[in-house]
């Protein structure tokens, strides 16, 4: 008997000493879970930038509205067989309203056989120039007090492509068919002659005191 209770004891003390270590790694788990638990909240912020990045895209490629430049500017001309109306019945010296339309232009050896054609006095083109024709047909829809319509060459500019204007005014005689006064009601033909730059393709401006007056093309 006296010697059964020192081996008790002594399995006592094992198996206390075995709960204690069991204890000990159990309590050890909760670190883990903890750090696993930082992990994901500092990479949770990420997440939440992303928006940020994506509208700013969006705004950068958003579409810029432009409008087209007015109709029979320099930028847009009115093109050749197309018609505008010029009202200048709020003017002082213009008051009339007229439509306008290029119905041809003539230009080079053709055009010179025109100018010839007309009168031939009439002076040939200069080294590195030629005769530039551009007919009109001019319909007169109304005018102040129903005065005549003084309609003349003189009403019309030519600037170059390149945005100079040709400032010698050419008088040719002869020419048919020309321009001359209409009354409200009426319609007229007439070619507007110039010398241009060889190979040239400028506009033709209408009443250019007018606020910039009305463009066209001539081609």
């Amino acid at each position: 008997m006296k010697k059964i209770f020192p081996v008790i004891a002594c399995l006592a003390v094992a198996l206390s000493m075995s709960a204690c270590t069991s204890g000990g790694e159990s309590s050890a788990a909760p670190t883990g879970n903890a750090s696993s638990a930082t992990t994901v909240a500092s990479s949770s912020p990420a997440s939440s930038v992303a928006p940020a990045s994506s509208t700013a895209e969006e705004s950068s490629t958003a579409p810029v509205s432009s409008e087209a430049p007015k109709e029979g500017t320099r930028k847009n001309p009115i093109a050749v067989g197309e018609t505008v109306t010029f009202d200048g019945m709020g003017t002082t010296f213009d008051q009339y309203t007229v439509e306008l339309t290029v119905t041809e232009v003539v230009r080079g050896e053709e055009a010179a056989a025109i100018v010839k054609e007309g009168n031939r006095f009439n002076d040939e083109a200069p080294s590195g120039k030629e005769y530039i024709l551009v007919k009109f047909h001019i319909n007169a829809l109304d005018s102040a007090n129903d005065e005549k319509i003084n309609l003349n060459n003189a009403l019309f500019d030519f600037v170059s492509k390149s945005g100079v204007k040709y400032d010698d005014f050419v008088s040719v005689a002869g020419l048919e068919p020309a321009l001359t006064d209409v009354y409200a009601g009426g319609e007229i033909d007439g070619y507007v002659p110039a010398l241009i730059d060889e190979g040239d393709s400028p506009n033709v401006v209408f009443l250019e005191r007018n606020d910039g007056g009305i463009w066209f093309a001539t081609e």
